[in-house]
Formats: structure tokens, C-alpha cells, sequence
């Protein structure tokens, strides 16, 4: 009879354990039982239950250590786990040092270790200057401000149209380098009497691009061909210097109303104008002085003396 006794003395003390267990647990639940994120270093969360209470609102913010603002995130959190916030509806601002840059997608997740961002699905990333980046997967890497992805990108800005498979770029797209299958349409925007005009210029490229638009240069790698209404240029590198055109004290923002001032082709270059061909190691192409400068046992095969004429500038 004592065992008995003692038998459901630890039965109902081991059910009333549970059931104080679980009342502490159910006080640190939020919204309709989803647990609470837990703050991040260097940001700010907050979660607050939506009138249908199935979605709820989400935002946060990063900081530097010194306090200045890095970027904002908000949107709609669908589902809450242990390391990873699933959203909807987002909405991210990045502040950068001299433009910021929004970033709209309809899915994405934060990891709420590191804060970094991943976003799917009608991503879209827009510059204050008029830079735009479009894509279908793109993740920010908070810590080190880089933004990547591995699928097709499309990125517009001024005069400059890229496209190409993977990326790794700085959030106001000073820097952009595509990684492979490259395309790039050029429209420049000269007088339409000019004796040296450019016009619209396609080069591909088996990649990678690297576009430094504060240097107004972009570099070419890996079977690359330039095609104009003058001819095509073949080499290994190609990198295009572009001229700025002042208006004021100020010059034209995003790259628009420029031209090409210096294009400089490297490794098997050839340069097909009409039937006439040269071949070299390398290519300098002045746009100022119409002047080609062939280096490294250069090659001329010439059918038309009024194509080579036009071709050298003379």
C-alpha cells in the first residue's frame, strides 16, 4: 500500500512539473504561438501581429559600430523558425556613401545569426542615380555590404545595358562584375553628324564583365567581340574607357550622355573591317584621334584600301 502511495505521489508531481513547464513556456510566445526572433547584434527588430493574423509585420535595421544606419528590411514574416525568418513583401534599403538603393521582391528569408538577406522571385533594385538591377535570386551579405547571385541578371544604368549569369556587386552598383555569358548594348549618345560616330555597339563575352562606373571603365575577358556599324573587334581582354561629357560643374549622372574614349584589346586581337583584317597582340584605339596603334607582330591582310583607310582613322 505504501509503494501504491508513493507511485502516484510522483505521478502527480511529474504531471504538475509538465504543466508548469509548459505554462513558462507559452509566456515567451508571440503572435498565434510563434516564438519571438531574438534580437541581433547591431539591429533592431519588430514584429507586430496583422489584423487577419496570419501575417505578421516585420522590419529591422542594421548599424555600423559607430551608429549610422546601413540598411533597412520590412516586410511580411510568413513563417518564423529557429535561425531563419521566411518573408513576403519585402522592402530593403541599403544607405551607401553616396546613393542608397531599394530593393523590392515578392519572397525572401533573413538569418537571424548573421542578418544576411536572401531574395526570390520579381527581385528589383533601383540606385537614386537611375542604376537598375533585375533578377529572380539575389543575397546581401550584411557583413561584408556584397550583394550576389548565381542566375540570370540584367543590369541598367545610363547608356549601358548588361546582361549575363551571376553576380557580385556593391549595393550602389559602383562596382558590378558578371561572371559568364555576358552581353552588353551600348547606345551612345552623339551628334548625329559626327565623323567618328560610335553609335549602337553589342560586345559579348564568355566573362567575366567588371564594370567600375566611378572609373567610367569596364573589362572584358574570355572570347570577347565588339560590333558596331564599323566592323567587329575579337580579342581575349578588351577594356573600354568611356568620356565623360560635363554639363555645368556636374557631369551627367549614371553614365548617360557618354562616349567611348579609349578602347585597348588584348591577346589574338583581330579586327575585321569589310574584307580587310589585321591581326596583332594588341589594339589601342584612340576615338579622340581616330588613331589604331597595332603592337606585337602585327598582320595586315588588305582587299579594300578605302575600308583600311576608314579603318585606321585616316
Amino acid at each position: 500500500m505504501r509503494t501504491f502511495r508513493t507511485n502516484v505521489f510522483c505521478l502527480c508531481f511529474v504531471i504538475c512539473a509538465l504543466l508548469f513547464a509548459m505554462g513558462c513556456a507559452g509566456e515567451e510566445q508571440g503572435p498565434r504561438g510563434l516564438a519571438l526572433p531574438e534580437k541581433a547584434s547591431g539591429s533592431k527588430e519588430e514584429l507586430e501581429e496583422s489584423p487577419d493574423e496570419m501575417l505578421s509585420s516585420f522590419s529591422l535595421s542594421g548599424y555600423t559600430k559607430g551608429g549610422k544606419k546601413q540598411w533597412d528590411l520590412a516586410g511580411k514574416s510568413a513563417d518564423i523558425m529557429t535561425e531563419e525568418i521566411k518573408l513576403t513583401d519585402i522592402t530593403s534599403k541599403v544607405y551607401g556613401k553616396s546613393t542608397d538603393m531599394t530593393i523590392v521582391a515578392d519572397e525572401g528569408s533573413l538569418n537571424r545569426v548573421d542578418n544576411n538577406v536572401h531574395l526570390e522571385k520579381n527581385v528589383k533594385a533601383t540606385t537614386d542615380d537611375g542604376a537598375t538591377l533585375t533578377t529572380d535570386s539575389l543575397d546581401w551579405d550584411a557583413q561584408n555590404g556584397v550583394l550576389t547571385s548565381e542566375v540570370p541578371v540584367e543590369i541598367v544604368r545610363g547608356m549601358i545595358r548588361a546582361r549575363g549569369i551571376g553576380l557580385i556587386a556593391q549595393p550602389a552598383l559602383n562596382m558590378v562584375q558578371l561572371k559568364k555569358d555576358v552581353t552588353v548594348q551600348l547606345s551612345l549618345d552623339e551628334p548625329a553628324d559626327s565623323a567618328q560616330r560610335q553609335g549602337h555597339i553589342v560586345i559579348t563575352s564568355d566573362g567575366p564583365l567588371k564594370v567600375e562606373y566611378e572609373n567610367n571603365l569596364a573589362i572584358f575577358h574570355d572570347n570577347v567581340k565588339v560590333k558596331d556599324n564599323r566592323g567587329e573587334i575579337f580579342a581575349e581582354r578588351i577594356d573600354i574607357y568611356f568620356s565623360t561629357q560635363a554639363q555645368g560643374d556636374e557631369q551627367l549622372a549614371g553614365m548617360g550622355g557618354m562616349g567611348i574614349e579609349k578602347v585597348i584589346a588584348t591577346g589574338d586581337v583581330e579586327i575585321h573591317r569589310g574584307a580587310n583584317i589585321t591581326y596583332s597582340q594588341k589594339a589601342v584605339y584612340d576615338t579622340d584621334t581616330g588613331k589604331l596603334t597595332l603592337t606585337g607582330q602585327p598582320k595586315l591582310v588588305i582587299y579594300s584600301t578605302e575600308d583600311f583607310s576608314q579603318l585606321m582613322g585616316n
